[in-house]
This record gives C-alpha cells, structure tokens and sequence, in this order.
C-alpha cells in the first residue's frame, strides 16, 4: 500500500499537463562522481523505460546498481538489467524497465572522484495530451463507423432502412432505373403537377418499354399533386422501375 501511495505521489507530481498538452515528463537523476560509496532513493516508478547513461573520458572504473538495501554489504542483491560493475569504457549505457521501488529502494554508485564523469538515470517519457486524444478520437471514429454499417446491413436486411427515389425529369419515351425497394415493403408515391398530361411509373421486368407484365406505381389523374400507397413487388421479379410523361415539369416520389 506504501509504495501504491508513493507511486500515486509521484504520478501527481510528473503527471501535471502543461499548458501545451505535455505530461508525464521524463524524471532524471545526475550522480557526481564519488571515490566513496553513494546510496540514493529510488525515485522511478515501476515499469517506466529507463536509461543509464555514463560518459567517462578518463575510464574510470564505475559501479552502478539498484540495489535492495544500503549501504553496500556487498550481499544484496542487484536488479540484474541495470548492474555496471567494475566498468571503465568512455561510454556506458543500459536501457530497460526501471524495477519495482519495493524491492529494490536504492541505488548505489561509486566512481573515481572525477568532475568529468557525467552519470545520469532517466525514466519516464514526454506525452502529449492531444496525441492521445487524436488516437482515441480516431479509434471512436473507426469504431462508430464499424457498428454504422452493421447496423445498415440489419437495416438493409430487415428492410428498414429507409430508401427515397426521385423521379424527374420526365421525357416522352420511357427511361427506367434500377429498383431498389424491398419485396413487400409499404411505398408512399407522392406526385405533383400531373394533372394536365399523361404520366406513367410502373415496376417492370425489363428496361425497354415493354410494358407487358408490368406493375403499376402512378398513372396520371384529374388531381394534379396528392399521395398513394402500394406495396413493392420483390425485384427479383421486377429489377426496373420506367417512367414517362408529356408533363416535363411533374415529379414523382417514392419512399
């Protein structure tokens, strides 16, 4: 439970957004080179990508560990991913994840007294806010769209989803369009302006003007707008709708 607490003290501490959207900033520890052993608290959190980096121009020997207790007994025991023991390279670097603060409290180091031994531990990284919240802006969006076209595929197999076709403008021969409503589905036909000319909208098994066999939508009457219901033959049996008036300006929908 302590070390819970310790590490929600510390996300509270590191976690702060900036004003520019930044966050749990990247924590560095510099060591100054010591000929005598060194024991410092282990401020990284569990799990955090960490790097030692040791510049060391004049190969000193370094040792560097987080370490189980302090000081050094020469006993306890080393989280194994980050032990430099006895190096002396101009160079040293070891990356992985910081351990658990629990088991292993300390760090202890211990170099030649050289200023120009440059020893540093980071962990951490710098995220942004708004990076985040593109990326789960974007996982919502590709989610949303996924259930839209399920749902449009129930639609479209329960017939409920709802189609409007438009019918204009009329010429004097027939034309056709495909049909696209639902076998047994309930179709409103609104018209308007048909009064003074001869329209014609059938279901139809063919393209052409064949009008044999064909199912009737709309034919012209003495009332010039107003609305009907039929229902929709399967268009296995009828794929076409065609259509033609002597009225150009009258228009019929279907829905």
């Amino acid at each position: 439970m302590i070390e819970r607490i310790d590490n929600d003290i510390f996300n509270l501490n590191a976690d702060k957004i900036d004003i520019d959207g930044t966050y749990d900033k990247e924590i560095t520890l510099e060591l100054s080179p010591s000929a005598v052993w060194q024991s410092l608290k282990n401020i990284f959190p569990e799990g955090k990508d960490c790097t030692i980096h040791i510049d060391n121009p004049n190969k000193q020997t370094i040792f560097l560990a987080f370490s189980s207790v302090s000081p050094y007994q020469g006993q306890q025991y080393f989280y194994p991913d980050f032990v430099i023991k006895g190096m002396n390279h101009e160079t040293i670097s070891k990356t992985g994840k910081a351990p658990n603060r629990s088991e292993y409290p300390y760090i202890l180091f211990k170099a030649a007294d050289d200023s120009s031994i440059k020893t540093t531990i980071s962990a951490g990284e710098n995220k942004n806010i708004f990076d985040d919240i593109n990326k789960v802006s974007k996982n919502v969006n590709q989610k949303i769209e996924e259930q839209s076209q399920i749902i449009l595929g129930i639609q479209d197999s329960i017939g409920g989803k709802e189609i409007n076709v438009d019918i204009y403008p009329f010429k004097m021969q027939f034309q056709s369009l495909e049909n696209t409503f639902p076998d047994n589905s309930t179709l409103n036909v609104d018209y308007a302006k048909t009064k003074a000319a001869w329209t014609e909208v059938y279901f139809s098994k063919s393209s052409d003007n064949n009008t044999d066999g064909v199912q009737d939508i709309y034919r012209s009457n003495k009332l010039e707008s107003g609305s009907k219901q039929i229902v929709a033959p399967s268009p296995s049996d009828y794929p076409y709708i065609i259509y033609k008036g002597y009225d150009l300006d009258a228009t019929i929908s279907i829905l």
